[in-house]
């Protein structure tokens, strides 16, 4: 978080949530993203099955890397203000 703040990008839990969520190949859905704080978030695997939970995990551990994460439009404009 300090990198992001020394950059100052005005990125927090929330906006990670939701590249995430709008990240075609993870296909995961909102009640799969809790947000602890500003800094945290809690994944949890779609499928719960005993067996498949740990391709879940390996898929979600070398794919959420790759997510882009972006501020929005509105702090470009204001200067990243906020």
């Amino acid at each position: 978080m300090e990198i992001i703040r020394g950059a100052q990008l005005n990125i927090d839990a929330n906006i990670v949530r939701e590249s995430i969520l709008h990240a075609p190949k993870l296909k995961l859905k909102p009640k799969h993203i809790n947000v602890l704080d500003v800094e945290k978030l809690a994944i949890v695997p779609q499928d719960a099955d005993r067996s498949k939970i740990n391709f879940q995990l390996n898929y979600l551990k070398n794919l959420l890397p790759s997510v882009v994460v972006k501020a929005s439009f509105y702090d470009f404009i204001n200067g990243f203000d906020t």
